[in-house]
């Protein structure tokens, strides 16, 4: 079961594509319904994880400026999973929910 705190949450979500996928940061106080948005428009996502910051906001907003998104600002090469990781101050993330896990 996913926990999650009401505010302030970023999330990390994967799209499968025909020949690859892409990653995208976002930041949402209400995550469960921006999830569930994602899912109406795309059923081939995944959510590697969600996580609590105080300063979600403003980590979003200074992430996107500093590294350099593949489609439209946000969106990033699976490649760069790992220097996402590595930002969000996260070691290891081995489990991934599916969307529909969420509704």
């Amino acid at each position: 079961m996913i926990t999650i705190k009401p505010t302030d949450n970023l999330y990390l979500i994967r799209s499968f594509g025909d020949h690859t996928s892409l990653i995208k940061l976002g930041y949402s106080t209400q995550i469960i319904s921006r999830l569930k948005h994602y899912l109406s428009h795309n059923p081939f996502m995944e959510v590697i994880g969600t996580f609590y910051r105080e300063d979600a906001k403003q980590f979003e907003k200074c992430f996107h400026s500093t590294l350099k998104a593949i489609y439209k600002r946000e969106w990033y090469d699976e490649s760069d999973l790992e220097t996402i990781l590595k930002r969000l101050n996260v070691e290891v993330l081995t489990i991934s929910y599916p969307l529909v896990d969420l509704l």
